[in-house]
């Protein structure tokens, strides 16, 4: 790639981030304008049309109500716009069952962090549908280390931490979480984000519940209520479903799995399969392992 070709894709960049943070906010072209910025100027910037000098993209980051540092320390540094693109790659190909697909997807020599993260993410995928595991302790390390030095959360790295859940380990899901939300003060990522955010907890607090780290789940539900309204009911029945889960696998009481029982039939009725099918494996398995016995009529 040339310098003027990197230095073109980087404006596009800028541009299509710019955009983001004025539609966030609710601002049209006349409220970022001022005295030294015409509303057009703006208008033909962002549709690429026309080049900011450095004192007009100043004028136009302040015109957000943001400082520059904010502005570009916030600013991914890939396009916000593929992870997600790719992440809804990954899931049609899995709904399909392409797995060969997305064998041919993977970089053998992947340097990039960008390129890093995807493969892992097409490693995850793979075993999801066929149960093939090709991630190595690299790839954990990698993730693990992209999101530790973390300067400030954004939606992307979210949608990383959400996808790649599963690969890390106990103490490290719940640290990261908990970073997660402290990392709200700059870029009001809970905000700006909060349905990302807020499906992101219930995940994690999901797998901790699997994992049995019931004292680390407690915490995580804790942060979770704080976030979630009277009005969110799906919210609620998972955190509500997950907690009678974790419940019964420290008690094993069968009253409680009876409760399960009427739960999963209840999302049966909703269409919600893809969750029933994870909590029938998860609750069978863990009666099996732990020589529980029950009935269909518990």
């Amino acid at each position: 790639m040339t310098k003027l070709k990197q230095y073109e894709d980087e404006f596009i960049d800028i541009r299509a981030y710019f955009k983001l943070k004025r539609e966030e906010r609710g601002y049209t072209y006349g409220d970022v304008a001022g005295d030294y910025l015409h509303r057009t100027q703006i208008a033909r910037f962002e549709k690429g049309e026309h080049a900011f000098s450095a004192d007009a993209l100043l004028l136009a980051i302040r015109g957000l109500n943001m400082t520059p540092h904010e502005f570009f320390a916030l600013m991914p540094k890939e396009n916000f716009n593929k992870i997600h693109e790719f992440r809804d790659q990954l899931f049609e190909l899995a709904s399909l069952k392409k797995t060969e697909k997305m064998k041919m997807l993977l970089k053998k020599r992947a340097k990039s962090k960008i390129d890093r993260i995807k493969n892992v993410m097409l490693k995850i995928t793979i075993y999801q549908v066929c149960g093939e595991d090709l991630i190595t302790s690299s790839d954990c390390a990698f993730i693990i280390t992209y999101l530790e030095n973390i300067k400030q959360w954004t939606k992307f790295e979210v949608h990383i931490f959400d996808f790649c859940l599963t690969t890390l380990a106990d103490e490290d899901i719940y640290e990261l979480g908990m970073d997660m939300l402290k990392s709200n003060e700059l870029s009001q990522l809970i905000t700006s984000h909060r349905v990302l955010v807020k499906r992101t907890m219930l995940h994690l607090f999901a797998n901790l519940v699997y994992r049995n780290r019931y004292s680390y789940a407690r915490h995580m539900a804790m942060e979770i209520e704080k976030m979630i309204s009277d009005e969110d009911m799906e919210a609620e029945i998972v955190l509500s479903l997950f907690s009678r889960l974790a419940r019964f696998k420290q008690e094993r009481n069968l009253v409680v799995y009876g409760e399960l029982l009427q739960d999963i039939a209840v999302l049966k009725k909703l269409g919600v399969t893809a969750l029933v099918d994870e909590l029938t494996y998860h609750m069978t398995k863990f009666c099996s392992d732990e020589g529980i016995s029950v009935s269909d009529d518990t």
